[in-house]
């Protein structure tokens, strides 16, 4: 069960880091902004904000945001399953020892 569900997890991470690689090519092109809803500056968040989250899934989306943003920064448009479950990983160790780091901070340190 664990092996399908970190299957799952790596499969929805890399398809919205793709989406949201684009997504973060087209903001430092053209600047979008949303038309409704609450806009949350992805910076706000601190390790132990994403570490409250409960399970999986919900840990799972700011996870996915960060993969995104970190390879639109990077232009990358594939990905290696294996790599992002591992920065994932990392990711999750080092909030646990540093929980009042930003975690975009902590994303930077484990993605490399």
């Amino acid at each position: 069960m664990k092996k399908i569900s970190r299957t799952v997890m790596t499969s929805l991470i890399a398809a919205c880091s793709l989406t949201l690689a684009s997504v973060a090519a087209a903001q430092e092109k053209g600047g979008a902004t949303g038309s409704k809803g609450t806009i949350t500056d992805m910076n706000s968040y601190r390790c132990k904000d994403i570490m409250r989250m409960s399970g999986d899934d919900d840990r799972g989306i700011p996870i996915a945001l960060m993969h995104g943003y970190f390879l639109g920064k990077k232009g990358a448009t594939s990905f290696d399953p294996d790599v992002l479950a591992k920065v994932t990983d990392d990711f999750t160790d080092y909030c646990l020892d540093h929980p009042d780091v930003k975690a975009l901070e902590a994303f930077a340190k484990v993605y490399k």
